[in-house]
């Protein structure tokens, strides 16, 4: 692992934010890579019992092809249900041990599953359960925290710790960007190399290399953004917190049957010092609000699946054209975080700063020299809520799309609120330092990891069940109704971002 010895010292292995640049979309493009072969990979496992040999998972029976469907279905519950009970520790983990190694273990986590496809693709007549070997995969992903979820909140982390909240957004959109370009990237390059090698399993072999790479990067390249003495005292705090729930009551016990639901703590409201007019401390829910405001828009955003089924049927779209679709929104989403975002962020962050500074004394007083940013979070909190509103013009537009091009503009329309994320991580990692206090250590990776659970919550378990559920019994009558669901999640969230409040600029140092 990269030697955590003092960040602020100026060497060729000094840590940058920089760094996820270049990582976050060559773990998106390695991930998508895949997407179409697993699926067309699955069929033919699937049928070689179940129905003829085929490799076009359309084209097979129905008995095969709703045999396929379920056994995905299968797959993705158990990565979902194991995700949700090991990502918070990941990402209390990472505060412990480092950003580096989480990432190197997730890394190592897809190379043992893009390598057990390979395995069951080849030996699948020989090994016990035939493809039911493939649980393997769910069970060692979502051990190591998720296909995404995990990786997703140590790369934030990473961010985090090296950036201030005038730069948060903005590095945490450019990253965004960066990941949809590999998003875009990786399906069209694995639709090259099976044209060119007609063997699906070509594509498994590119991935794991890919994997291996990225692993030993994460391993011994990268280097860590904690430094000894962060991590050190985070692993001071886990013990301290240990010892005082060691007492044998009801309550602890329930805690340790408990304890993946621990890290969630973080996002729990505490009584804060404020007067009120009856002398009761009040609870800070903002950050608790903001959670799941944005799980309720992760939500709304898993129904883009169920978007696509809608347009095949409606615009009798075929696997070609819903792949232009696809690489049409990847490029109008990486378009619009890597060029236009940051462009908007740096100068509105810019002018209200300098605005601002104006007023201000020359001379800080001695409790002031540590002010919270309050004007970088509040645009970035307006950032949030002008992203919901695209949203919500998006969803009530789309119902009413006459043609496939039509619907395809309107979807990329939504890509100028692809900012959410963001900007909604930036809020948080604010909303957080506010609840610690000044002068105390942010563990932001078990921030990042408790909002992955509820996002994968929404995003993993329920978006996808209740959208499907939804267009399976409105597509004979009233197929448009998924878009009006989600139209009423994005209310549901815009009204939740509405309550949301940050904390004055110097209250933290006046308490």
């Amino acid at each position: 692992m990269a030697d955590p010895t003092n960040r602020d010292v100026d060497t060729p292995s000094r840590p940058n934010p920089l760094w996820m640049m270049i990582l976050a979309p060559l773990s998106t493009l390695t991930l998508t890579l895949t997407a179409a072969s697993t699926v067309q990979l699955y069929a033919e496992l699937v049928c070689r019992v179940d129905g003829p040999k085929t490799l076009v998972f359309a084209s097979a029976p129905t008995q095969c092809a709703s045999a396929t469907s379920a056994f995905i279905a299968v797959l993705t519950s158990a990565t979902g249900i194991t995700t949700f009970l090991t990502v918070a520790w990941w990402g209390s983990f990472s505060d412990r041990h480092g950003r580096t190694r989480v990432l190197a273990v997730t890394a190592f986590g897809h190379l043992l599953s893009t390598l057990n496809n390979i395995f069951v693709a080849k030996f699948v007549e020989r090994i016990p359960g035939g493809y039911w070997f493939l649980l393997l995969n769910s069970v060692v992903m979502g051990l190591v925290g998720g296909e995404i979820a995990s990786e997703s909140a140590a790369l934030f982390a990473y961010m985090g710790d090296l950036s201030t909240p005038e730069t948060r957004s903005r590095l945490f959109s450019l990253a965004s960007g960066f990941a949809v370009v590999g998003v875009a990237v990786g399906p069209l390059l694995g639709s090259f190399i099976v044209r060119f090698s007609n063997n699906v399993l070509w594509v498994f072999y590119v991935a794991a290399m890919l994997r291996l790479i990225q692993m030993c990067i994460f391993a011994f390249v990268l280097p860590e953004s904690l430094t000894r003495a962060e991590m050190d005292a985070a692993m001071a705090r886990m013990r301290e917190e240990s010892l005082q729930s060691e007492e044998r009551t009801i309550l602890s016990r329930l805690r340790r049957a408990f304890f993946f639901l621990q890290p969630l703590a973080v996002l729990w409201p505490e009584k804060i010092s404020k007067d009120s007019a009856n002398g009761v401390a009040k609870r800070d829910w903002n950050l608790l609000i903001l959670t799941v405001g944005n799980g309720l828009m992760l939500l709304a955003s898993s129904s883009l699946t169920s978007q696509f089924l809608y347009a095949l049927s409606t615009f009798r779209w075929d696997a070609e054209y819903l792949g232009y679709c696809i690489s049409s929104l990847g490029a109008s989403r990486g378009i619009f975080l890597i060029l236009i975002l940051p462009v908007v962020i740096k100068y509105f962050k810019d002018t209200r700063t300098a605005d601002t500074s104006e007023t201000e004394p020359l001379l800080a007083e001695e409790d002031a020299q540590r002010p919270l940013p309050a004007h970088s979070s509040l645009f970035d909190l307006a950032l949030a809520r002008v992203s919901i509103l695209i949203d919500m013009v998006t969803f009530a537009i789309l119902p009413f799309a006459p043609t496939g091009s039509v619907f395809t503009l309107f979807i990329m329309l939504g890509s100028f609120g692809y900012g959410l994320q963001a900007a909604v991580n930036s809020v948080a990692l604010a909303l957080y330092a506010a609840k610690v206090g000044p002068g105390k250590p942010l563990e932001t990776g078990k921030l990042f990891g408790a909002m992955s659970v509820l996002q994968a919550v929404f995003a993993n378990v329920l978006g996808p069940f209740m959208y499907g559920a939804v267009y399976a019994k409105t597509v004979a009558t009233f197929p448009t109704a998924l878009f009006f669901v989600a139209l009423g999640n994005t209310v549901v969230a815009f009204v939740l971002f509405a309550f949301v409040r940050l904390p004055p600029a110097r209250r933290i140092e006046l308490e």
